[in-house]
């Protein structure tokens, strides 16, 4: 867990250089311990201590060309100090402010008299105001372990923390560990809209066309990591108008996330009905929702789709509806899609005023297989009737159905408890229902006309077909 405290001055005025852009005391805020190299940024306001937990020492008003510590309470969420004298300044602690240096490197401005800092000359220790910046180079371990390293020009260019002296200034090695606390504001997420509402398609004719918004965040803890972003059921989202996902996420690094576009819409095969929820976004250390409303309508076709249904064969599927009130219809057309989304034609068949019509279709698709019929009428005009989806993950061989020809009990083998079966004769109407209480079940034909029926087992996602010959 990322180490993060809270300064707060009491009434301390910031001062603001506009023409070099340097706080000139401490600033209020919070500061978070800096364990990644995307933490250390020009422009960026620190401070600098001699340790990350309990009392420790920060860097504080110049004095005799070092810095003493000043005692600061570091905390897992707030800093106070123990000096009871505040309004004077070597009770302060002061930020390093970070400049651009060359070649990677950057230059150390303090807030004391706002000049830029470098190592003493010769063999003395100190970290001295200059007029003329000097380039430093800065590196940050995962632990928080900072190493600040002035130019090789000077002899003791390393700044450290001198226990026995409690000061802060530069050596050729050994003292103790430093570590930096960079001033952050609080994790903030930006959408371009608070809400999204009118999603809507008739019911067997989804998904709705997406809508979308632009999402951005900033000042994120820690400074790479993920945002997570969830719809509820009934919705999806995408980030390029292709994918659509339920839930995701997306890296961030330099403690930010760059603008992107979120694309949402209603998700296929929903009934008809109203639904609202909220989108989720999650992750860096902030949160923020986007209530999500839509409505899927009831709209009339021109003929009643009654049922349909779609079963496996040996070779292929078999999709069979019924239809009442047939009026002006010229044909049906099989549409097949492995995603719910993108339909192709698989087949055709004229409308001839029948109750019921079937199409197979032999070319299946490994996985979900989703049908739908797209109704043309006369004028051109069409319309779709409900999706639905069979799996082409189980095959008719697991149902055993014997013996067929039978004249009066049929014998339903490889059941499952709890899974229903039924008979249809081929006008479309459901002869019998039964619920499987063991693995073999019987079922009597006695009292049926010699015919062909129609044994159907609904396993799952799936519809498992047997003809069945009664004599």
């Amino acid at each position: 867990m990322k180490t993060i405290f809270t300064w707060r001055k009491p009434l301390m005025l910031t001062v603001l250089s506009v023409l070099l852009g340097i706080i000139s005391t401490t600033a209020q805020g919070t500061y978070q311990l800096v364990t990644s190299s995307a933490q250390i940024v020009s422009g960026g306001q620190y401070l600098i201590t001699d340790g990350k937990s309990g009392t420790v020492g920060a860097i504080g008003y110049q004095n005799t060309n070092n810095r003493p510590a000043v005692n600061v309470t570091v905390s897992s969420n707030a800093i106070t100090t123990t000096v009871a004298t505040l309004s004077s300044d070597e009770a302060r602690p002061y930020e390093i402010t970070l400049g651009t240096g060359t070649g990677g490197t950057f230059t150390l401005k303090d807030a004391v008299n706002n000049t830029f800092l470098r190592p003493r000359t010769g063999n003395n220790n100190g970290l001295l105001g200059n007029a003329s910046p000097e380039n430093f180079t800065i590196s940050v371990t995962s632990s928080g372990i900072a190493t600040i390293t002035g130019p090789a020009s000077y002899s003791r260019n390393i700044l450290k923390y001198n226990v026995s002296a409690d000061l802060f200034a530069c050596y050729g090695s050994g003292q103790d560990d430093i570590y930096m606390f960079k001033l952050v504001n609080p994790p903030s997420v930006t959408t371009s809209k608070a809400s999204l509402s009118g999603f809507s398609y008739g019911e067997g004719n989804g998904p709705s066309a997406a809508q979308t918004f632009t999402l951005s965040a900033s000042d994120l803890t820690p400074a790479s990591g993920n945002i997570s972003i969830s719809v509820p059921a009934g919705f999806e989202y995408s980030f390029n108008g292709t994918t659509y996902l339920s839930s995701q996420s997306v890296a961030y690094s330099g403690a930010a996330l760059s603008s992107r576009t979120v694309y949402v819409r209603m998700k296929s095969e929903l009934n008809s009905g109203n639904y609202a929820n909220t989108l989720s976004i999650s992750g860096g250390g902030m949160s923020k929702s986007i209530p999500l409303s839509g409505s899927v309508t009831n709209v009339p076709l021109p003929v009643t789709i009654k049922d349909i249904k779609a079963f496996k064969e040996k070779e292929g599927h078999t999709i069979v509806w019924t239809v009442a009130d047939e009026k002006a219809i010229h044909h049906y057309e099989l549409e097949a899609s492995p995603d719910a989304l993108h339909f192709e034609p698989v087949g055709t068949i004229t409308a001839k005023g029948l109750e019921q019509y079937s199409l197979q279709r032999t070319a299946v698709w490994k996985g979900k297989n989703y049908y739908r019929l797209n109704i043309l009428e006369a004028d051109g005009t069409n319309s779709y009737s409900k999706i639905i989806m069979l799996a082409e993950n189980a095959t008719a061989e697991e149902l055993i159905v014997y013996p067929n020809p039978c004249t009066d009990v049929i014998t339903v083998q490889n059941l499952l408890p709890g899974e229903v079966f039924e008979l249809w004769n081929l006008a479309g109407k459901q002869l019998k229902t039964v619920v499987a209480t063991q693995p073999v079940m019987l079922l009597d034909m006695a009292n049926l006309p010699a015919g062909t029926y129609l044994l159907i087992l609904n396993r799952k996602e799936d519809n498992i077909r047997k003809m069945i010959l009664k004599k």
